[in-house]
């Protein structure tokens, strides 16, 4: 296999499971909220999504092609589900893992009790641990990290009655380093959304991550824009689309995607 090929596979297990704290709710697309699941009250949400890739940023952050010739394309498919359960009052707690099993992540929120105005704050942590899927050499080590612990704050501001805004700040500890010193990262998601109507939100979000390494030439950053909606026809049932796309970037895949998620409150 052509070794260009080999790297972007695992960079695309590595994205999977070295992602933000999984598990809790949201009010948009994935930047977390900070209300959360009523007391000893479950939301339960499948999701479904297909990546599309042909291109990469290399070290320069220039773009090149992923296959020779540019007559290629990978397509990356998923699918996952989420649990989240109100402890008590303002605190809640979940679980999200893909249908392989390949990683399990645990998120617990804490919705501060004071406000002001229209400005909520939040904490969240939580961890990422792989379960398989993983490549292991002859001396024991794991290629890719072997998990991750999460720390962050949440910040949720109503403009108006049908405007408002999610921002999450996240640090990511690896429980491993990897290669030149690679021990964390940082997240950042804002998520916009606009109700329409009762029952229709049009949202758009922003999301970076950054790796620092030692050597600058390992250094990993990206920026995707998250374009989507949520409906809320149905009781107890929200529908959320969304269709990110990757705009730079620097040793990492160039991705397109579709995801459909379903979040279904069970009292």
């Amino acid at each position: 296999m052509n070794k260009t090929i080999i790297i972007i596979l695992i960079l695309i297990v590595s994205n999977l499971t070295q992602a933000q704290v999984g598990g809790l709710s949201a009010s948009k697309l994935a930047a977390l909220c900070v209300e959360t699941v009523p007391n000893k009250s479950i939301e339960f949400e499948p999701a479904i999504g297909f990546n599309f890739s042909g291109k990469a940023w290399n070290k320069s952050g220039s773009i090149v092609s992923v296959f020779p010739g540019n007559d290629s394309m990978i397509v990356d498919s998923y699918m996952g589900f989420r649990l989240t359960y109100g402890i008590f009052k303002n605190m809640e707690a979940g679980l999200a893992f893909p249908v392989s099993m390949g990683s399990v992540q645990l998120g617990v929120k804490y919705k501060l009790p004071f406000e002001y105005e229209q400005l909520k704050l939040g904490l969240l942590a939580g961890g990422n641990f792989l379960t398989g899927n993983r490549v292991i050499t002859k001396k024991g080590n794991s290629i890719n990290n072997t998990g991750s612990f999460v720390t962050g704050i949440i910040v949720s501001y109503q403009l108006t009655r049908k405007l408002g805004m999610d921002f999450n700040l996240q640090y990511q500890h690896l429980t491993r380093n990897v290669i030149e010193n690679h021990n964390h990262d940082i997240l950042l998601n804002t998520d916009i959304g606009y109700f329409i109507n009762n029952d229709l939100q049009f949202v758009m979000g922003i999301n970076y991550i950054r790796s620092d390494y030692n050597v600058d030439d390992f250094d990993f950053y990206k920026l995707t824009l998250n374009p989507g909606l949520t409906i809320e026809s149905a009781k107890n049932f929200i529908l959320v689309v969304n269709f990110p796309f990757d705009t730079f970037g620097k040793n990492s895949t160039k991705f397109m995607e579709i995801s459909l998620a379903l979040t279904i409150m069970l009292n």
